[in-house]
C-alpha cells in the first residue's frame, strides 16, 4: 500500500542546514514506510519559494527568519498569505 505524502518546503541558504534537514526527513521517512511521508522542496530565498508555493502549493514550510533581503517577519507573512 503506497502511503500519501506531505509537500515540505525548507526555505534556508545554509548549506549545512539543508544537509541536516534532509537526513532528517529521510530518516522520517524510513520510520514511516507505508504511512504519511515528507516530499522536501528547497528553496533558497524567498521569491523562489513564493514562485514555487504558487505552482505547486505545500502543506507545511519551514522558513530561515534570517534570510538576507527582508526581515524574516514580512517573509513569513507573504508565504503565509501565498498559501
Amino acid at each position: 500500500m503506497k502511503g500519501r505524502f506531505s509537500i515540505f518546503l525548507l526555505i534556508e541558504d545554509n548549506p549545512s542546514d539543508l544537509f541536516l534537514f534532509k537526513q532528517m526527513v529521510e530518516r522520517i521517512n524510513q520510520d514511516n514506510v507505508g504511512k504519511e511521508s515528507l516530499k522536501l522542496h528547497e528553496a533558497f530565498e524567498v521569491k523562489t519559494a513564493l514562485n514555487f508555493i504558487d505552482r505547486e502549493g505545500c502543506d507545511v514550510f519551514l522558513l530561515d527568519l534570517s534570510l538576507p533581503g527582508t526581515r524574516g517577519v514580512e517573509k513569513r507573512s507573504s508565504c503565509s498569505s501565498n498559501m
